[in-house]
C-alpha cells in the first residue's frame, strides 16, 4: 500500500518542491522502502514506494511513459495477462518485470479515461497528461485504495492519506 500526492498549482506557480519533498517524506509509513518525488512547474507528484509484489523491485515512481503522461499512485493490478493482451502489447513487454504503474499508463495512453473499465485490481492513482496539461485520477470501483482531494483557490492536492494532506499548509482543518 504505498503512498502517494500529486499537487497541480491552477493559478501556474510553480509547485514548492522542498514542500512537496517534505509531504512525500510524511509518507513514509506509507511506503518505507524509497521515496521520490517529481515536478515540473505548477504540477508535483510524490511516492512512497511498499514493495507488496515481485514486479515491484523494477516499480519506480513516480513514472513516466512516452515523456507525456506521468502516474503516481498505490497500485495492485490483476488479470496482467489479459490486460497486456487487450492493449496488444504482450510482444513489446516483460511482463515479470513490468511494474503495475505502467501497465495503468499503457491502458491510459490507450483508452484514456476509459482505461478503469479495463483495469481489475485495487488501485487509486493520479496521472498527468503534460499534452493535455490535464490530471486524471482514479480509485477502483469498490474503493479499496483511499483517495483524498482538496481544491482550495491556487491548487489542487490529492493524496491517500487524510493525515499528509491536512498537513498542507493550505489545507485547512475546518470542514
Amino acid at each position: 500500500m504505498s503512498g502517494f500526492i500529486a499537487i497541480v498549482n491552477t493559478n501556474g506557480a510553480p509547485v514548492d518542491r522542498p514542500l512537496l519533498e517534505k509531504l512525500t517524506a510524511e509518507l513514509h509509513f506509507k511506503g518505507p522502502d524509497r521515496q521520490q518525488v517529481w515536478s515540473d512547474g505548477p504540477v508535483g507528484l510524490g511516492h512512497a514506494l511498499f514493495r507488496t509484489s515481485d514486479e515491484a523491485q523494477y516499480e519506480n515512481q513516480p513514472a513516466c511513459l512516452d515523456g507525456k503522461f506521468w502516474i503516481t499512485g498505490s497500485i495492485r493490478i490483476d488479470a496482467r495477462e489479459e490486460l497486456v493482451a487487450k492493449l496488444g502489447i504482450s510482444k513489446d513487454i516483460s511482463l515479470n518485470q513490468t511494474p503495475d504503474s505502467e501497465l495503468v499508463l499503457r491502458a491510459y495512453r490507450h483508452w484514456g479515461e476509459r482505461c478503469v473499465n479495463h483495469l481489475l485490481g485495487d488501485f487509486a492513482f493520479a496521472i498527468w497528461d503534460a499534452h493535455r496539461r490535464q490530471l486524471f485520477c482514479a480509485r477502483d470501483r469498490l474503493g479499496m485504495r483511499q483517495l483524498y482531494y482538496v481544491q482550495n483557490k491556487h491548487s489542487l492536492i490529492i493524496c491517500n492519506s487524510m493525515h499528509v494532506l491536512l498537513s498542507h499548509p493550505d489545507v485547512s482543518q475546518q470542514l
